[in-house]
């Protein structure tokens, strides 16, 4: 294997797992400890990861959250993949909460597809936009929340804790092993823990490239109680980091 394809290989390797020992890229890369010793010095010079005792691990930038409009046209293929698995997971006649955002909308295209009778609770007024005309829909009160078209506040939370639905699905920011599951928006972050507490079942969904991340403030823990949703593209370190953990992750393509 040339040396610039080795850096390649582990870059990618330790961008992917966030962090690799020396042995273990010795082995991917079919060479000494030695030579990955070197190559570390080398892609560490060039800013490509940060070398650490033992290994390296993957310079990580600040998290970022982009504006509504981008991240409705970012990963649209994963987000319409995960619609469809939530999707898979309702039944007929559901009473069911959904969180607000831009996968958010791609689930609910993906209900109007597939269902005629539902009672859906949101605060999300895209949500609430885009099936009102074809189920039963509750939205909260609230103050409102331009930038993302959604409610927050205490009248969002006092206004779920009348309800009872029989599954929630919340879409985060972030999803890891490691930090549980982030998001970006602290308003509505009580919003979502309110969903949570009061849905028989817990539905955490986010396409493949928010498993792993990092985002502002957390929502809660990783949780084997919840059932976790994402698409095909999820890498096998972090499937089996979640089963090893007895999380139930669920991936469609």
């Amino acid at each position: 294997m040339l040396s610039e394809e080795r850096y390649q290989k582990i870059t990618e390797r330790v961008g992917r797992n966030g962090s690799a020992t020396v042995n273990e890229l010795a082995n991917e890369c079919g060479v000494s400890i030695e030579t990955i010793r070197r190559d570390l010095v080398f892609l560490e010079a060039h800013g490509r990861l940060k070398r650490v005792f033992g290994g390296a691990v993957a310079h990580r930038a600040a998290p970022r959250f982009e504006e509504y409009p981008v991240r409705e046209l970012a990963n649209r293929k994963q987000k319409i993949a995960v619609g469809n698995v939530i999707a898979s997971l309702v039944y007929e006649g559901d009473v069911i909460a959904l969180d607000s955002g831009t996968t958010a909308m791609e689930t609910a295209a993906a209900l109007k597809a597939r269902f005629r009778k539902l009672t859906v609770l949101t605060y999300s007024l895209k949500v609430f936009e885009s099936l009102k005309d074809t189920f039963d829909v509750i939205l909260t009160g609230g103050e409102y929340y331009p930038k993302e078209g959604a409610l927050y506040g205490e009248l969002a939370v006092e206004s779920i804790a009348r309800l009872h639905t029989d599954k929630c699905f919340i879409f985060p920011s972030a999803v890891s092993v490691r930090y549980g599951v982030e998001d970006f928006v602290p308003c509505f972050v009580p919003v979502q823990r309110q969903l949570m507490q009061y849905s028989d079942h817990v539905f955490i969904a986010a396409d493949s490239s928010k498993f792993g991340g990092r985002a502002l403030i957390r929502v809660c823990d990783l949780d084997p109680r919840y059932v976790y949703v994402t698409d095909g593209g999820v890498s096998k370190e972090i499937a089996k980091e979640f089963a090893e953990k007895n999380c139930n992750l669920i991936t469609g393509e």
